[in-house]
């Protein structure tokens, strides 16, 4: 059973942005200095002061679920290794993406079936609403703008090809030390 559910509703792993972010938390190791720091310096370069806050709020969020070697890690690594810290730190903001992610995506990956399609994700939440009834309190919407925000950050993770095909996490073997047991929210055939 999830303790709560909470589906994402922002989509994109923000990359660029997520980089900046870091960058100033490993500076001043302060969340709130960091958010404060990214809205006055326009992180998000969007004009509208509320929409920029909100997404640096919610990039924020998703980062402080990694720990802190992580982010220090994170700060100095490749493309791959970034982005692949940002899905696990998506995963663990968003608990029923991690489950989706070890339950469906790795156990595909491992299994040697490819193609991940929006139907896994429907089929996952009818599960899952078996074990936990609050699943069915998810408007209809609401599941769709998430299935939606976790493809699309599949592709943007490079774990997923344009035409849904799963594909191996390319990480160092740095990565998957720091990663450690939440490697299962990987598309990896090794662990």
């Amino acid at each position: 059973m999830i303790e709560k559910i909470s589906l994402p509703t922002i989509s994109g792993l923000m990359l660029p942005q997520s980089i900046k972010i870091v960058r100033l938390f490993v500076e001043c190791n302060n969340w709130a200095e960091v958010k404060a720091k990214a809205v006055e310096t326009n992180v998000m370069q969007i004009d509208k002061l509320a929409s920029s806050s909100r997404y640096i709020s919610y990039i924020i969020k998703n980062l402080k679920n990694l720990t802190l070697e992580e982010i220090q890690f994170f700060d100095g690594a490749g493309i791959e290794d970034q982005r692949t810290l940002l899905w696990i730190a998506f995963c663990r903001t968003f608990p029923i993406v991690g489950l989706f992610a070890s339950e469906v995506v790795h156990q595909k990956f491992l299994s040697y079936e490819k193609t991940l399609s929006f139907s896994d994700w429907n089929e996952f939440l009818s599960r899952k609403a078996n074990e936990d009834d609050s699943i069915d309190n998810i408007g209809k919407e609401t599941r769709k703008k998430a299935k939606s925000v976790i493809f699309t950050n599949l592709h943007q993770a490079g774990f997923l090809s344009s035409s849904n095909e799963l594909k191996a996490a390319d990480i160092s073997e740095d990565a998957k030390k720091i990663i450690g047991k939440d490697i299962v929210f990987l598309p990896i055939l090794s662990i």
